[in-house]
């Protein structure tokens, strides 16, 4: 055991010394560098390897979304009801409404959205019974739309853009 120990501490010693150069400038970097400082994506999981954060293993990173604008789909339902009826979305995002025959997706402002009430938006989109268009959304906030034939009983959806 006592062998040992000089030959840890000598190269021990070593390292330090060839750790410790008396050269300042950095090496150039090679394509083999930079390919090693590379990061790989998991657009699966959406998810950037854990060794983005140094030392801590285990964490996924949220990944850059560079999928750009996404759709999103509202339905109407038999049972009177818009699903989802609470989306939130990110500007620049569309959302795809899909209306039955006897509904509609009609944007109105809030005091008549709370109040169970079916009065239009002026300039709001207004989708009739039967249809299936997209409507996108270009600036941050709450868009709240009902179906005018079924508003009084509570049918209606929020959508926030963030």
């Amino acid at each position: 055991m006592l062998r040992k120990i000089p030959f840890v501490l000598s190269i021990s010693v070593w390292l330090v010394a060839v750790g410790c150069s008396s050269d300042p400038s950095p090496a150039p970097a090679t394509t083999a560098d930079v390919a090693a400082d590379t990061q790989s994506v998991d657009t699966a999981s959406d998810t950037v390897a854990a060794d983005v954060v140094p030392g801590v293993a285990g964490v996924d990173v949220p990944a850059l979304d560079l999928a750009g604008p996404k759709t999103w789909e509202v339905k109407t339902t038999a049972a009177n009801t818009f699903e989802p009826s609470d989306l939130t979305i990110a500007v620049g995002d569309s959302v795809h409404f899909t209306v039955g025959k006897i509904h509609t997706a009609t944007q109105v402002n809030q005091a008549i959205w709370d109040a169970n009430g079916a009065t239009p938006m002026a300039g709001g989109f207004d989708f009739p019974g039967g249809s299936s268009q997209t409507q996108k959304f270009d600036v941050a906030g709450t868009v709240y739309f009902v179906c005018k034939p079924h508003a009084s009983l509570g049918m209606k959806g929020k959508i926030t853009v963030k």
